[in-house]
C-alpha cells in the first residue's frame, strides 16, 4: 500500500488533479508534506510558513461576506432556503439576506434617521399621520401643521452633534437680546424679525357681532366687585372678572406692540410669559416686534386697532417716517399706549409720537424715584392718587407707580391727568375719543412690564384695562 507521502507525490505530479484542488486541499497537502518530511529543519518550516503568508497576504484574503457576494455573482451560492420545503421561494431569505449584506456593506449603511431624510427628499415618507382620519394634519390654535413630517424633520435638523439640553437652550435664550427662536406656525416666533405672534383662539362664548373692524359698535358689560369679594395681597379684587373686560370679550381685536427697549430683565420671552398671558386671557390677537421696519409695516396695514410703544432711542433716519406713521394711525381712530421711562431722550419713540400728535413742545423728561403705591381719589392731581371713577381704574384699589419714572415737561389741554406720582408729577395721562381720532394713554414708567415688577399692586389689571379702553369699545355696568 502506498504511503501518504507517495500519494502526495503522485498527486502533485498530476497537473489535472492540481487544477481541481481547492485552496483548502492544497493547504492540507502542504501541511502533510511538512509533517512527513523529516529532513526539513524548524527554520525551513518557518520559511515555508512565511512563504505561505506572502502568497496569501491579508489584503488578498476575503471575508465570508465577500465570498458570499462572489458566489452570488457566479450563481453558485449554496445558501439553503428557509421555506418549509427548504426552497428559496416565498420570502427568498436564502439569497436576499446575503444580497442585502452585499448591497449594504457596513461602509454604505445609513441610520434610520438618514433613511427618513432621504425618503422625505424623495417624497416617499411612510410616516403615519396623527390626525383623526390618519392624515398628517393636526389642528393647532389658528394654524395647521404637518406633524407627520415635521417631527421627523426636527430629528434631522437636530442631529446628535447639534442637540443641546433644555437647560442649555434656556440659558442661550435668556442670554440673547430678546428670545430668538425659529419661527414656526406652532410657536409664532421669528428669528429674522425678532417678533412673536400670539396663538389666538376663538373663545367658546364668541358670537360674531360684525365689530372686528368697528370696535366702537361693540358693547361690553363690566362687573363691579361686591364689598365682600376676595382681595389679593394689595387689597385689589382677586378675580379677573373684575377687570374692565371679561375674559375672551376682546376677541378678535388686534394689538400691535413695538418693544424697542431690550434688557436682561425684559426679553421677548419674559413679555410673552407675563404680559402676553393676560392679553391672551382677554382674547386679544396680538403681535410684538423689536424691529422698526416690521412695526411700521404692521402699523400701516390697517389690521391693528391698538398699538403700544415701549420707548427707546430712535435712529435719526427713521424719525420722519415714524412720526408720519403714528399721526396717520392716530387720526384713523386707533388707540395708542405710549410708555416712557427715566431720563427719556427727546428722540425716543414715545416723545416722537407725542410731538407728532400734540405738538413739538410736549415731551417727557426727568427722572424721579418711584416704587410708591397710588390710591383712589376723586382728585387725581393729589400726590400719590389716581382718578377712581375712570374706566381704566376699574377694579383697582392700589396701583404701583414704577421704579424710576419720568414726567411731562408741561401740561396739555387735550390730555387728562389720571394719576399723580408720590413725587407730585403727572404719571398717567389720557386723551378720550372723538369722532375720528383714537384714544391715547401715556405712562411714564415701562419698567412695570418687567418680569420682577409685573406682580406689583394692580399692574396687570391696569395694563389690560388700558388696552381694552383704547379699543373704543362701549363699556356699561
Amino acid at each position: 500500500m502506498a504511503s501518504e507521502s507517495d500519494k502526495f507525490d503522485q498527486t502533485s505530479e498530476t497537473k489535472d488533479a492540481l487544477v481541481v484542488m481547492t485552496n483548502q486541499e492544497k493547504k492540507r497537502l502542504k501541511m502533510l508534506e511538512l509533517e512527513k518530511n523529516p529532513v526539513l529543519t524548524n527554520r525551513q518550516r518557518k520559511q515555508l510558513d512565511m512563504k505561505r503568508q506572502v502568497d496569501e497576504p491579508p489584503e488578498k484574503r476575503i471575508t465570508n461576506q465577500e465570498r458570499k457576494r462572489l458566489e452570488i455573482e457566479a450563481g453558485i451560492s449554496q445558501q439553503p432556503g428557509t421555506g418549509r420545503d427548504e426552497s428559496n421561494e416565498g420570502t427568498q431569505q436564502g439569497i436576499s439576506q446575503i444580497q442585502e449584506q452585499v448591497d449594504d456593506p457596513p461602509e454604505k449603511r445609513i441610520t434610520n434617521q438618514e433613511r427618513k431624510r432621504l425618503e422625505m427628499e424623495a417624497g416617499i415618507s411612510q410616516q403615519k399621520g396623527r390626525g383623526r382620519d390618519g392624515s398628517n394634519q393636526v389642528r393647532h390654535p389658528s394654524t395647521w401643521t404637518h406633524q407627520g413630517i415635521s417631527q421627523i424633520q426636527e430629528q434631522i435638523d437636530d442631529t446628535p452633534e447639534k442637540i443641546i439640553t433644555n437647560q442649555e437652550r434656556k440659558r442661550l435664550e435668556e442670554n440673547a437680546v430678546g428670545t430668538k427662536i425659529r419661527y414656526t406656525s406652532a410657536t409664532g416666533y421669528s428669528n429674522e424679525r425678532k417678533s412673536y405672534r400670539s396663538q389666538c383662539t376663538v373663545p367658546a362664548s364668541y358670537k360674531d357681532d360684525g365689530c372686528a373692524k368697528e370696535p366702537r359698535k361693540r358693547v361690553v358689560r363690566r362687573i363691579r366687585p361686591p364689598k365682600d369679594s376676595p382681595l389679593d395681597l394689595f387689597g385689589n379684587p382677586a378675580s379677573s372678572q373684575y377687570d374692565l373686560a371679561q375674559d375672551g370679550s376682546m376677541y378678535p381685536f388686534r394689538v400691535l406692540i413695538g418693544k424697542f427697549y431690550n434688557g436682561e430683565s425684559f426679553t421677548l420671552k419674559s413679555f410673552i410669559q407675563h404680559v402676553g398671558q393676560i392679553l391672551d386671557q382677554k382674547g386679544f390677537d396680538w403681535y410684538i416686534t423689536e424691529n422698526d421696519d416690521d412695526f411700521l409695516e404692521k402699523l400701516s396695514s390697517g389690521d391693528y386697532i391698538v398699538a403700544w410703544i415701549i420707548s427707546n432711542y430712535s435712529p435719526p433716519e427713521v424719525i420722519e417716517q415714524f412720526s408720519a406713521a403714528i399721526l396717520n394711525y392716530h387720526n384713523s381712530g386707533n388707540g395708542l399706549f405710549l410708555f416712557g421711562e427715566n431720563d427719556i431722550n427727546s428722540l425716543d419713540k414715545t416723545n416722537i409720537a407725542l410731538q407728532a400728535i400734540f405738538g413739538s413742545e410736549y415731551l417727557l423728561e426727568g427722572n424721579t424715584p418711584g416704587q410708591g403705591t397710588l390710591k383712589p381719589s376723586t382728585d387725581p392731581l393729589t400726590s400719590g392718587h389716581f382718578l377712581q371713577d375712570h374706566l381704566i381704574m376699574t377694579g383697582i384699589e392700589s396701583l404701583y407707580e414704577g421704579i424710576t419714572i419720568c414726567y411731562p415737561r408741561a401740561q396739555h389741554s387735550e390730555l387728562q391727568v389720571l394719576a399723580t406720582s408720590t413725587n407730585g408729577h403727572s404719571c398717567i395721562l389720557s386723551r378720550g375719543i372723538d369722532d375720528s381720532k383714537g384714544r391715547v394713554v401715556v405712562d411714564v414708567g415701562f419698567t412695570k412690564l418687567f418680569e420682577e415688577y409685573w406682580n406689583t399692586a394692580g399692574t396687570g389689571r391696569y395694563v389690560i384695562n388700558v388696552s381694552c379702553w383704547l379699543t373704543g369699545v362701549n363699556f356699561i355696568d
